[in-house]
């Protein structure tokens, strides 16, 4: 199999030649300096699927200093700067690897959104205290969003890598979480789809809701098996779609041994079966992580 052939068939839960491996790390630089980064990555541990990183966050035009102010918050155009710098970066290298393996993004959903154009305490006490206002402002970058999106999808990704947060369970009620966070989210997920073929969720975070995530719509999902109750199996039965996962993102593969890493691998892949399954890391490896790692990683795949 190629890579696309192999990264299909384990989407649809089909045998596969060998599982697919795909890792991740942030690059020092970013811009148009991230470029050569990415390429080399890819070009040097040898994934089956590739993802950009988006190091460029959401940026508000107006300040927020009390809850009611995100009343004011409006949609933001894809042609503003943050916005286009990606846009940029994701068309760049598309053009170097189109066509060699499928290749994901990240956007950020609109709670991240919120607490990183003030702050996560801010954000989540105003959330609190003023829910109309601050789901107004999430809802208007959700709108920004689903733009945004179309436009990587015209880029040439084969799909959005789409990170969740504000999903744990000590963080809000049920009930706000589900009017607020959710709400937002699926205005984003549902916008898109029916596009791309490896649209993955991420769920980013400890002992998040997991139970509330089966009826957000993706090819693929991810989550922190570590920190959170469900293992990678109970978590393809429950979310009934494939799972990308099974690694420690703070384990073997950063400073362990050849031996553990294959180990660890070949465990996973035991555990779970070769059918649905898109090794990677529970979240983003750290950027020192050694590139020859990554590739024992998947060479055990093998």
């Amino acid at each position: 199999m190629n890579r696309f052939e192999r990264v299909r068939a384990a989407l649809n839960g089909q045998e596969v030649d060998r599982v697919p491996a795909g890792f991740w790390l942030h690059y020092p630089n970013g811009g148009d300096q991230a470029v050569k980064p990415h390429l080399d990555y890819y070009r040097e541990t040898g994934v089956d699927f590739f993802k950009i990183m988006n190091g460029t966050h959401y940026q508000l035009d107006v300040s927020i200093d009390v809850a009611s102010d995100w009343r004011r918050v409006r949609p933001t155009s894809i042609k503003a700067n943050f916005y286009q710098r990606q846009l940029d970066l994701i068309k760049r290298i598309v053009d170097e690897l189109k066509g060699e393996c499928m290749i994901l993004t990240t956007v950020f959903n609109p709670y991240h959104h919120g607490t990183h154009s003030t702050s996560e305490a801010l954000f989540d006490e105003h959330l609190r205290t003023d829910p109309q206002a601050v789901t107004q402002a999430m809802e208007a970058m959700a709108e920004t969003d689903n733009a945004y999106i179309q436009a990587c999808l015209d880029a040439g990704v084969s799909g959005i890598y789409y990170s969740i947060q504000g999903g744990e369970h000590e963080r809000f009620s049920e009930e706000l979480y589900v009017d607020t966070v959710k709400k937002t989210d699926l205005l984003v997920l549902n916008s898109f789809k029916d596009r791309g073929e490896f649209n993955t969720l991420h769920l980013c975070g400890a002992n998040m809701r997991l139970d509330h995530y089966a009826d957000y719509p993706s090819h693929a999902i991810n989550w922190d098996v570590k920190n959170n109750s469900v293992s990678l199996k109970e978590g393809g039965e429950k979310f009934k779609r494939a799972v990308l996962g099974g690694i420690n993102n703070r384990g073997p593969i950063i400073n362990g041994t050849k031996d553990e890493i294959v180990a660890e691998v070949k465990s996973t892949i035991e555990q779970f079966g070769r059918k649905g399954l898109l090794l990677g890391a529970d979240c983003t490896l750290p950027t020192t992580t050694p590139y020859a790692n990554i590739r024992a990683a998947i060479e055990a795949t093998y």
